[in-house]
């Protein structure tokens, strides 16, 4: 689960701050419903009665493992460091 966050005024975005809430979330609900990833944002879209609306936060979130798995197809495999398995089984072959 991750939690979209919109800071008050006067607080700044910080690994402390993001244990903090997860530590507060914990305490509140059940501790395994908890936010493993918390994203700082200016503001939420909203709908015109002021909903929030899930479905644009949901497409964001799709874009962006889109082009982070369109990124790590692209990368060139001589570019990636071999692992002592792939080393092992060159040396047996």
């Amino acid at each position: 689960m991750k939690a979209f966050i919109v800071l008050a005024p006067g607080y700044t975005p910080s690994e402390a701050l993001v244990h903090d809430i997860q530590n507060y979330v914990k305490k509140v609900t059940a501790p395994y419903k908890y936010p493993r990833a918390i994203e700082f944002v200016e503001s939420l879209p909203k709908t015109i009665s002021g909903k929030i609306k899930r479905k644009e936060l949901k497409q964001r979130e799709m874009e962006k493992a889109e082009k982070k798995n369109k990124d790590i197809q692209e990368t060139n495999p001589d570019d990636i460091p071999e692992t002592s398995l792939q080393v092992d089984r060159q040396k047996n072959q």
